[in-house]
Parts: C-alpha cells; structure tokens; sequence
C-alpha cells in the first residue's frame, strides 16, 4: 500500500476498507430498503425529479413537546442536570452515614444493656 506511513497503518486500513466494502455488498443484497437502489442510475434519475411539500408546515413553539434548541443550550443544560445529580448524590450519601451510624450505635447500646442485665 503506497498510503500509510508504516505496515500497521496499511493493514488498518485494508482491515477497515474490507469491511466497508462487505458490509456495502451486504446491504445490497437485501434491495431497495437498505441502499440497493443507490447503485440504480434509473432510480436516481427519477430520485431527482420528486419535489418536497411546497407549503411550509407551521407549528406553535409552546405547544411542542421538546423545545427546538441549539447545541449551546443542550450542553449548558447536561452541565446543569450533571451539577444537580452530583449534589443529590453527595447529600444523600451524607445522610445515609449519619443515619447508619446512629442506627449502628443505638442496635449495640441495646444488645449491651439486654446482654448486661
């Protein structure tokens, strides 16, 4: 192979592209329904002729389901969700040390006094 910088590359490389070219083959295999038709020059051609809807579809932003947002908006809001978890976690994790060790002392305070008496 006159491409690849060294023999590990090159077999990388043909190791990838066969794949590629079998699972094409593959896909084909199955027809219209899994990209045969892409090899189909008549079916291209009359690909190209179809129209989308001429009217534009319209629709209310209050009444949607998931609000339209841009990728700044997704991350700030993952960052968001991320900081709230991690605080409900750190808490609850806090709680439930103090609750088992209080649970631990009183259980053996108890079996002291039964086991003394």
């Amino acid at each position: 192979m006159d491409n690849a910088p060294g023999r590990g590359k090159a077999l990388e490389k043909c190791l990838k592209e066969g794949m590629t070219d079998g699972i094409k083959r593959a896909a084909r295999q199955f027809g219209n329904a899994t990209g045969g038709c892409l090899y189909n020059t008549e079916y291209r051609d009359r690909i190209k002729k179809v129209k989308g809807p001429s009217v534009k579809i319209d629709f209310i932003e209050d009444e949607l389901r998931w609000k339209p947002m841009n990728k700044r908006e997704r991350y700030v809001m993952a960052q968001e969700r991320a900081t709230v978890a991690g605080s409900y976690r750190a808490a609850a994790e806090e709680d439930s040390e103090e609750y088992r060790d209080d649970d631990e002392n009183d259980w053996l305070k108890e079996a002291a006094e039964v086991i003394l008496t």
